[in-house]
């Protein structure tokens, strides 16, 4: 009985210590999201093309966890996002799908917040306006 009694004392130990570097883990791993996104708060929710109006609802989502989601896109799917260093330029990560092929990228835009508006230039492109969706 009293080796009963240690051996399930002993399951119990392993099983807080366990739990607890699993909340380490976590924690470490909000930690590194915060570091990687940092004052960037302002990019994350629902981005919706200006040019396509209101109504067409074509985009993407930024999410807190560095997680992004195409929104009303079939050939574009958004996977995840971050900032460059320096915190100018935006990254997102995609997969292009169609034709038969799956492409993944990386889209690489200088960006501008204001309020509710984001401006995302890419490299010989024309710039491309976004409102936050609400």
């Amino acid at each position: 009985m009293k080796h009963l009694v240690l051996l399930v004392f002993a399951f119990l130990s392993l099983a807080i210590v366990s739990c607890k570097g699993s909340q380490d883990s976590r924690a470490e791993r909000a930690d590194t999201i915060a570091e990687t996104i940092g004052d960037s708060s302002t990019l994350v929710g629902q981005w919706i093309l200006a040019s396509h109006g209101k109504d067409s609802m074509t985009g993407f989502e930024l999410r807190i966890d560095s997680t992004a989601k195409s929104i009303n896109m079939t050939k574009v799917l958004y996977s995840g996002w971050s900032l460059s260093p320096g915190k100018d330029t935006l990254l997102i990560f995609a997969r292009g799908v169609g034709n038969g092929l799956a492409v993944n990228d990386t889209i690489v835009f200088g960006y501008k917040v204001a309020g509710d508006t984001l401006t995302l230039n890419a490299p010989g492109l024309k710039p491309e306006v976004y409102f936050r969706r609400k």
